[in-house]
C-alpha cells in the first residue's frame, strides 16, 4: 500500500514538473515585472465581495440581477486597482450621457 501512494506521489510531482517547465516563461513573470503580483490574493479578493452578497441575501433575485452585480463589482474594482475615484468616474460618466440622478 505504501508503495501505491508513493507511486502516486511521484506521478503528481513529475505531472506539475512538466507542468512548469511548459510554462516556464510565464511561471515567474513577476520576477522580471515588478508590477506583477507573486500570488492571486487581488483576484481572491475581488470575488470575496461576490459571494460575501451572495451568502447575506440568500442568493440572487434573477440571473440578471446577479450579472448586473458583478459588472458593477468589476468596473468598482478596476477603478480602485487604477487608483480612481469610483464616485467620480460614476459621476463624469453620468454627465457625459447626460443622466440626471435624484437622490430623493
Amino acid at each position: 500500500m505504501k508503495n501505491d501512494e508513493y507511486d502516486d506521489q511521484l506521478d503528481e510531482i513529475k505531472t506539475l514538473r512538466s507542468r512548469l517547465i511548459k510554462r516556464i516563461d510565464s511561471v515567474f513573470t513577476f520576477l522580471e515585472y515588478y508590477e506583477v503580483p507573486f500570488d492571486n490574493n487581488a483576484s481572491e479578493r475581488s470575488i470575496r465581495n461576490i459571494k460575501i452578497k451572495q451568502k447575506v441575501s440568500a442568493g440572487y433575485r434573477t440571473k440578471e440581477g446577479a450579472q448586473r452585480y458583478a459588472m458593477l463589482r468589476s468596473i468598482v474594482d478596476t477603478l480602485k486597482k487604477q487608483g480612481k475615484s469610483v464616485v467620480r468616474m460614476i459621476a463624469h460618466w453620468l454627465s457625459q450621457n447626460n443622466l440626471k440622478v435624484s437622490w430623493q
